[in-house]
């Protein structure tokens, strides 16, 4: 790999996940990281360095673990998805609105202020920032063109990285890396801000995920989670009951039941009450990649903001925001929240 600045900038972050030694250098075969402490290797693939196995490079439906699902299902997810969030509002007509909703500039930008929350004075050049799961890069992109800081966008998906790194060639502020947010490749104390937006519910233990991005953080720097929200009982009993079906489905399966699942909810989607009343019971969109992204996750964990409040505080977090009353049966689908490291 050719050392540029902005991988020069990485390696004074990273580390080895292998035996925790920071002293990654590029290596003379010239596409792999090497650890000088212990010799692990890590390749570096079309300038995306891999802190995951060989396997993970691609989609390989074999595998049973919940992260090599994730890999898979997510993987094909933003391959497929790649430019999403990337579509010019005045090329979308009034037919193609239901069809691209969400999938818009106009749209990326609104969720990256909502959900993200990463302010311009966290943006300031000098700064790293860490986009924990950044799926096809599109919150990296949005990130990188607020500011001059470096915005580091990892995540475990094949297909992720790939349109990641896509998405974001023209920005040198950005560094796209492949790694489980179990096994980040980051020293503790170097990240001065991080957002994971919609991905610690889909790891298989959000607690310990939230844990592991909390230690790269410096102290004063700022961390914002938004996860999947405990829903009503009926709701999340016919959840559970979709799930245990679309979650045994191959990655071709899961698209055609996402397709179907759209057209219902175009016909749902007709009647803005008929949309709202529907969505109290089961999750149900007009568009195919909100109805794969959320059926086809091989977990998809819901929390409280008790809860999330409490990871906060167990990491020495001062919560920025007061947590809102939620009622008994309607209830947000997602809860987010941002916090101050104070030590």
């Amino acid at each position: 790999m050719n050392v540029t600045k902005k991988y020069q900038k990485a390696l004074s972050i990273l580390k080895c996940i292998e035996c925790g030694s920071n002293k990654l250098i590029d290596s003379e075969e010239n596409c792999l990281l090497k650890c000088r402490n212990c010799g692990t290797h890590y390749h570096v693939i079309r300038g995306i360095p891999r802190f995951v196995p060989y396997s993970y490079f691609n989609l390989d439906e074999g595998k049973n673990s919940i992260e090599e699902k994730t890999k898979n299902y997510f993987g094909f997810e933003w391959k497929e998805f790649e430019k999403w969030g990337f579509f010019n509002d005045e090329e979308i007509s009034k037919e193609q609105k239901v069809e691209f909703f969400g999938g818009t500039i106009s749209a990326r930008k609104a969720a990256f202020d909502s959900k993200c929350r990463i302010d311009k004075e966290e943006l300031v050049e000098g700064n790293i920032v860490l986009d924990a799961g950044c799926g096809n890069g599109r919150y990296t992109y949005e990130a990188a063109i607020r500011g001059k800081a470096t915005v580091v966008g990892v995540d475990i998906g094949y297909g992720s990285v790939e349109s990641a790194f896509k998405n974001n060639l023209k920005n040198d502020n950005v560094i796209i890396i492949q790694a489980s947010l179990f096994k980040l490749p980051f020293n503790k104390n170097v990240f001065d801000a991080s957002f994971s937006n919609g991905v610690l519910m889909h790891t298989g233990d959000a607690k310990k995920a939230f844990y592991e991005i909390a230690k790269t953080i410096k102290p004063n720097g700022t961390f914002v989670a938004h996860v999947y929200h405990k829903l009503n009982p009926i709701w999340e009993f016919n959840d559970y009951i979709l799930r245990s079906i679309t979650t045994r489905l191959s990655v071709k399966q899961n698209m055609f039941f996402a397709a179907l699942m759209a057209k219902l909810g175009k016909l749902i989607n007709k009647s803005k009450y008929l949309s709202l009343f529907a969505n109290l019971f089961f999750r149900i969109q007009p568009t195919v990649i909100h109805m794969y992204d959320w059926y086809s996750a091989p977990i998809a964990t819901h929390h409280t903001y008790s809860e999330l409040a409490g990871w906060f505080k167990s990491c020495n977090f001062e919560l920025l925001d007061n947590i809102p009353h939620v009622g008994l049966f309607k209830r947000p689908w997602a809860i987010n929240l941002k916090g101050r490291k104070i030590g």
